[in-house]
């Protein structure tokens, strides 16, 4: 190791090391050829050396060469220069910008054309819906495959027929069932191979799909790389169609665009291997090299296999290697009644061009050279657009290459139209979501047929605030209208002016139409949303839409909702209505003064004590409470008898924060996540912190879910916690198959706590940022989005907020929270106004709120905590919000509060009643010193549909009640506590 050098430079988390490999071998590898060798990209300026005489690491005096040394063998590999970063300053502050950082592929996001009127869409959390015109505007309509068929991929309208595939493979056709209800019902798939007596063949599960012009037939790729054609829906045909020699097909990329049984497909084939490794030291070597400290490395272990990336994972002395290969993908057509039947379209040999092509869908135009040429559009590997040419039965590549710093990723083709005489025009979207149409001049006889024509790329960019999804092409369901699917979950309609958008049908395309066609071409964006499914708040279309009826589109006067047309006259002053969603940290969204706030803000060491004592485990049955000591106890009945129990453990525990299925989630002293489960007969710990890639956490979920409401369950059932340096964390608990993911945070600031989990809307986790502003985070498509706040308005970044929605049917509802300054605010959405900021302000003059909101009942009731330890309830009344006093609680035989009746119902107050509460707290405080009955700022919890548990301030328990008889709330109870210091008898017991 003499000759072994050692070089730092200072990126944070990442470092280079330079290792001679003389010395080791590689034995379960085969000898490797990189096709392209890996070039030194010099990205910072500073880089330290390491010296093994002082033991110290000294900094490199640039420019520095770069040696490779075998056997005492060296050759210069590349050279450290300061001057090197500065000339490409400029390319890489525009290349490696996050304006134009590559985005996830969608892989379940796909768009069909039924008709002029109808558009059918598999969304990012496998759902299917269908977007049609009802005469009146666009709706939605659920078609969802059922939950034991998984996630929809794509969706295929073919011979009257609408057939889904799923992830897994399978392909399902949709039926009506003998009540006229269409379902889905799983589709015969063809097996591999003739069956035997001991073991039936595999079935040959599908990857994707594309339908032939005159929608008669589907040719599909199957997960081991052969092709399918489905010839027939009753009784389903299959024709295998087998694969390239010595390949397996990754893509068909046209069917029957030039002539009948004629396909052109993308094969892969494997070409060459990297390696490239990274590895820690070792010290602990008893039986190695003398003892002494080196660097080995083992054999692979664990193989997994990506799309171009083999990795493994190396356990014991290394960390990771990673075994990247290089796939070639040529361009095939296939032709059965031809022989071969398999021809490959070769580059020219030794072309340094791009060669490898992209697995997605091709396009063709007519016309382009020569009134009989052929032109098959394709993308290379390298996001480049090259075209395969057919002119004068020659074929010919053109290489059309790509935007300036943009990666091509998918093809829209787009009909011809008379809007534009004098081009041809493609659409393709880019790895960071942008959108280009590409004009091809169309020919016109001048000049010579192999002169490659003059291009011109212009650059439609996206809608604000969002981008195209990543690698999914679009959809024209009408000329001069684009529909693209969106990175976030919705979809982009690119549409001239005047001719499209969320409130234009086909009725109203065709009246202006002539109207348009002289006036300029200009493309304009139009956001379409997306229902509940994908994180949105497109409503689902039922047979009955308030006074209309939503399928058929009767136009009628609407029975609109109170929701909807509740007063506005506490609207937050200077606020609109918005309904737009921001990018976390852009200038439109207002945050720029408040992010300064982040860096001094620091949550109360107490706070998530004050906020987690209380959990509910079984509505109406039993609840938990952790103690000021760390101490945890459950409340339950058994036998019309409550009691307390106690569950011990080693450390101490600091909040209840989750609860699902039985088992509740807490978090001890050191910030551990553990859970309390049954198993078997006996009662476990789990801790969830020790899991794979486990995290220690600060915080949870405000809520498990409505009082009354059902909880829904899905494969993708997980719950979310703060983590210590204000990270989100998703732990998926579905079928315990426990997995840990970092959802990050927010661009500029640290999350403080959760609002809402999927409570207010499915998919979405509402927090409040260090900032003091709300985001969202979307569980389907995993993106961060900021909402529209006045800068004025800073929330409380204590856990809690509750979220207020009638009906799961209808999404109009709100979230509710508190200021930093301890008054009531709701952030409020129906489909008339999109989304709103109201104050609430505060039930009194010197009371200010403290604590968190809630809960909440119905649709018109939200529980409150006052600085001067009385409860509030803040409920509507004919369209307007009032305030409730509720007081607290006393001892007598029976305890209630006052009552008034408003609008025949019944809400509690206190009205007149300070000088009897002042009273009563005399006398106890006379009695006992230790109690006092005022409620306490920890967040209480709903027991059941009709009751609340409040935390008095000397430790005991309040218990509200609403009657059944005018619906008022009432003091039922006062419950005694194993740590209360106030005298009441309780029952205790210990938990084995």
């Amino acid at each position: 190791m003499s000759n072994s050098n050692f070089f730092f430079f200072s990126s944070p988390l990442l470092f280079f090391i330079l290792i001679p490999f003389n010395s080791f071998v590689l034995s379960c590898c085969p000898q490797i050829y990189n096709k392209n060798p890996p070039k030194f990209n010099q990205k910072n300026h500073n880089f330290w050396e390491f010296d093994q005489q002082s033991n110290t690491w000294v900094q490199l005096k640039l420019p520095y060469d770069l040696l490779s040394c075998v056997n005492n063998n060296c050759t210069r590999v590349g050279l450290i220069d300061p001057a090197s970063i500065e000339s490409q300053s400029d390319d890489n502050s525009k290349k490696n910008g996050s304006v134009f950082d590559p985005l996830p592929l969608r892989k379940r996001v796909s768009l069909i054309k039924m008709s002029e009127t109808s558009v059918w869409v598999t969304g990012e959390s496998g759902s299917i819906y269908e977007r049609f015109w009802n005469g009146l505007k666009w709706v939605i309509a659920p078609h969802d495959l059922p939950l034991s068929a998984g996630y929809a991929v794509s969706v295929f309208i073919v011979n009257h027929t609408i057939l889904a595939l799923s992830e897994a493979g399978f392909l399902y056709q949709m039926r009506l069932s003998e009540n006229s209800q269409p379902v889905w019902v799983e589709f015969t798939l063809p097996k591999d191979g003739a069956s035997t007596e001991q073991e039936e063949s595999a079935i040959q599960l599908l990857k994707s799909g594309v339908i032939s012009q005159d929608r008669q037939r589907i040719y599909f790729c199957t997960m081991n790389g052969l092709l399918l054609e489905l010839g027939g829906i009753e009784p389903p045909r299959w024709i295998k169609h087998g694969r390239p020699p010595g390949a397996n097909v990754a893509a068909i990329v046209d069917v029957a665009s030039i002539r009948p049984q004629l396909l052109f497909t993308v094969r892969s084939v494997f070409s060459s291997l990297s390696l490239s490794t990274i590895i820690e030291p070792v010290h602990d070597l008893t039986n190695l090299y003398d003892h002494q400290p080196t660097w080995v490395e083992l054999l692979l272990s664990e193989l997994k296999v990506n799309s171009f990336k083999i990795r493994s994972f190396m356990h014991g002395l290394t960390r990771e290697l990673k075994l990247s290969f290089y796939l070639i993908r040529d361009l095939y057509e296939y032709d059965r009644s031809s022989k071969p039947s398999w021809k490959k379209h070769i580059w020219r040999e030794g072309s340094e061009q791009d060669t490898s092509l992209a697995p997605s869908v091709g396009c063709i135009i007519h016309g382009i050279s020569g009134p009989h040429s052929i032109s098959l559009f394709l993308l290379t590997q390298e996001g480049n657009l090259v075209e395969r040419r057919l002119n004068q039965r020659k074929w010919k590549w053109v290489v059309h290459g790509s935007p300036k710093h943009h990666h091509l990723t998918s093809i829209t083709p787009v009909s011809q139209d008379e809007f534009n005489d004098k081009s041809h025009s493609l659409f393709l979207i880019t790895a960071s979501g942008f959108v280009f149409e590409y004009q091809i001049p169309k020919y016109s006889g001048i000049g010579e047929d192999n002169q490659i024509p003059r291009e011109k790329w212009v650059n439609h960019t996206h809608p604000p605030h969002a981008k195209a999804a990543k690698g999914i092409k679009g959809l024209q369901f009408l000329v001069g209208r684009i529909i693209f699917p969106l990175d976030d979950g919705r979809m982009g309609e690119l549409h001239l002016s005047g001719l499209g958008g969320e409130t234009s049908g086909p009725t109203q395309y065709l009246n202006n139409i002539n109207i348009r066609r002289k006036a300029s071409l200009k493309y304009v964006w139009s956001i379409l949303d997306a229902p509940e499914t994908e994180g949105w708040n497109a409503e689902y279309c039922t047979e009955e839409y308030g006074s209309s009826n939503c399928v058929l589109g009767i136009k009628d006067q609407p029975n609109i909702d109170a929701e909807t047309t509740r007063s506005t006259s506490k609207r937050r002053k200077g606020t609109k209505p918005q309904q737009n969603y921001f990018l976390p940290g852009s200038s439109d969204s207002g945050s720029g003064s408040a992010k300064s706030m982040d860096e001094y803000y620091s949550l109360p060491e107490n706070w998530i004590d004050k906020s987690f004592r209380l959990r509910v485990m079984h509505q109406g049955r039993s609840f938990f409470l952790i103690t000021e000591s760390g101490l945890t106890f459950e409340y339950l009945n058994a036998e019309n008898m409550w009691f307390w129990l106690r569950h011990d453990h080693t450390t101490a525990m600091k909040g209840a924060i989750g609860n699902y299925n039985g088992s509740l989630f807490l978090v001890d002293e050191h910030r551990s996540l553990l859970m309390r489960e049954r198993s078997s007969n006996e009662l476990a710990w789990i801790n969830c912190t020790a899991m794979r890639k486990g995290r220690h956490v600060i915080a949870g979920s405000p809520w498990d879910g409505m009082p009354g409401r059902a909880p829904k369950v899905t494969p993708d059932d997980a719950l979310f916690f703060v983590s210590k340096n204000g990270r989100l964390l998703q732990l998926t608990v579905a079928l315990r198959k426990f997995k840990w993911k970092d959802c990050r945070h927010p661009p500029n600031t640290k999350i403080a706590s959760i609002i809402d989990q999927e409570v207010f809307r499915e998919k979405i986790v509402f927090v409040v940022g260090r900032d003091g502003r709300l985001y969202q985070y979307n569980k389907a498509t995993q993106l961060w989005h900021e909402h529209y706040q006045s800068q004025h308005l800073v929330l409380s970044r204590l856990p809690g907020g509750t979220a207020m929605r009638p009906s799961s049917v209808s999404l109009t509802g709100s979230l509710f929270m508190l200021s930093e300054e301890g008054r009531l605010v709701e952030y409020h959405w129906n489909s008339l106004e999109g989304w709103n900021w109201l104050e609430h302000g505060t039930p009194d003059i010197g009371v200010a709120l403290v604590g968190s909101p809630g809960p909440s009942f119905g649709s018109n009731q939200l529980f409150l905590i006052g600085s001067d330890g009385k409860v509030y309830l803040r409920y509507l009344d004919r369209e307007t919000w009032e305030w409730g006093d509720c007081g607290f609680p006393y001892m007598r035989n029976k305890v209630e509060a006052r009552v008034k009746p408003i609008n025949d119902e019944q809400v509690c107050t206190a009205q007149d009643n300070n000088a009897e509460f002042e009273e009563v707290d005399e006398n106890l405080h006379s009695t006992n010193k230790n109690c006092d009955p005022k409620v306490a700022s920890t967040r209480p919890i709903p027991f059941a549909e009709d009751s609340v548990i409040f935390e008095l301030r000397d430790g005991r328990l309040g218990e509200m009640r609403r009657t059944e008889e005018g619906g008022q709330w009432v003091w039922s109870r006062i419950i005694g506590t194993p740590t209360s210091l106030c005298i009441v008898d309780y029952w205790t017991a210990l938990a084995s």
